[in-house]
C-alpha cells in the first residue's frame, strides 16, 4: 500500500445521485461521553431507544427557562422569539449538545441543554432536573459570547462543556448543588487531528467496518459512487506510515447541494488478526459552505 496513494473519481453532467450518509448522526469519541443523539424529525420506524430519547428531548424543547437580562423564556419546539426586544433563543439540537444522565445522584435522570441567544451571539448552559417526571430548571451559566459548543459530557456527577472560545479549544467543568452550577475548572484542551471533525457514530454505518482494504471500507461507508451533476470531484488519500494505523481521507468537492460545497471525511483504522485485517475505529466529517451559506473554511457547523 502506498503512503499517499490517490484515486480521483470524476462525474460530469450526469443524473443527480443520492448522497450516502450525508446526515449521519455524530457521536463523541470520548468513552465517558457516549451519548446517543437522534434526529426526531425523520419519519422512519423509530426504535424504542429513539422513541424514549425523543420524548425526553420534546420535554426540554418545550420548557420555560430563565436567562439573565432576558427573563422567562418559553420554548416552543426548541425556539423562542420576542420581536419587541429583538431577542431569539434556540435550544441547540445537534450531536453532543443534549445530554441525559443523573447529574445530582438522586437516582433520577436529568438533562443538560445549551441555549443560544440571537443566533450564535451568546451561549448558556442549562441543566434540567428530573426530566422524565417532574422537570425543573437549575440556574443557567454563561458559557461565553460567540462560542461554538462541541460537546456536553456528564461524568461522575460533573458536567463538562467542550467549547471553542476565542479560537481556542476550552473545557469547562461544573458541579451542581441545589439550584446552582459552580465552575470547578477551565482549561485549554489538547488538540489533535480529530478535533476539527465532527465524530460519526459508527453503529449507524450499514456497510462492513472490518476487511483487508481500508480504502474500500471507507469508500463503501462514505464515498459517493453514483454519477453527480456538475463538476463533482472525489479524491481518496491513504496514509499508512504508522504500522498500527491507517488513515483514509475522502474529499468531495463541488457537491450538487445548495448549501454545502465540499465535504471531507477522516476515517481511522487499526489492525486486527496480525494486520491481515483492518477495523474502522473512528470517523469524522467536516464541510465548507457555499458563498453566503456559512463558513468557506473547513468547519463542523451546519451550512444555512
Amino acid at each position: 500500500m502506498k503512503i499517499q496513494s490517490k484515486i480521483t473519481l470524476f462525474a460530469v453532467s450526469a443524473a443527480l445521485g443520492l448522497m450516502p450518509l450525508m446526515n449521519l448522526a455524530n457521536a463523541q469519541n470520548n468513552a465517558t461521553s457516549a451519548q446517543p443523539w437522534y434526529n426526531c424529525r425523520t419519519r422512519e420506524l423509530w426504535t424504542p431507544q429513539k422513541q424514549a430519547w425523543c420524548q425526553k428531548a420534546e420535554q426540554v424543547k418545550n420548557m420555560t427557562y430563565q436567562l439573565p437580562n432576558i427573563g422567562s423564556v418559553q420554548l416552543q419546539n426548541g425556539s423562542y422569539e420576542d420581536r419587541t426586544k429583538g431577542v431569539t433563543v434556540t435550544l441547540v439540537d445537534k450531536p453532543g449538545a443534549i445530554a441525559f444522565a443523573d447529574i445530582n445522584n438522586d437516582g433520577n435522570e436529568d438533562a443538560v441543554t445549551v441555549l443560544m441567544v440571537n443566533g450564535t451571539e451568546t451561549a448558556y448552559l442549562l441543566p434540567v432536573l428530573n426530566v422524565a417526571s417532574n422537570p425543573r430548571n437549575v440556574n443557567s451559566v454563561l458559557l461565553g459570547d460567540r462560542v461554538q459548543v462541541q460537546s456536553i459530557i456528564v461524568n461522575a456527577g460533573q458536567i463538562q462543556a467542550n467549547i471553542a472560545k476565542n479560537n481556542q479549544a476550552v473545557t469547562q467543568t461544573y458541579t451542581i448543588s441545589g439550584n446552582n452550577l459552580t465552575l470547578v475548572s477551565e482549561c485549554l484542551t489538547a488538540t489533535n487531528e480529530r478535533d476539527s471533525y465532527s465524530a460519526i457514530n459508527l453503529e449507524q454505518i450499514n456497510s462492513e467496518l472490518t476487511g483487508s482494504n481500508p480504502r474500500e471500507i471507507a469508500i463503501a461507508a462514505f464515498g459517493i459512487q453514483e454519477p453527480q451533476e456538475g463538476n463533482f470531484q472525489q479524491t481518496v488519500t491513504i496514509d499508512d506510515r504508522n504500522p498500527q494505523q491507517v488513515v483514509v481521507t475522502i474529499m468531495q468537492n463541488n457537491l450538487p447541494d445548495d448549501s454545502v460545497q465540499d465535504v471531507r471525511y477522516r476515517v481511522e483504522f487499526e489492525p486486527v488478526a496480525n494486520q491481515s485485517q483492518w477495523r474502522m475505529v473512528w470517523a469524522g466529517r467536516q464541510q465548507r459552505c457555499r458563498q453566503g451559506r456559512g463558513s468557506q473554511n473547513w468547519t463542523t457547523e451546519a451550512c444555512l
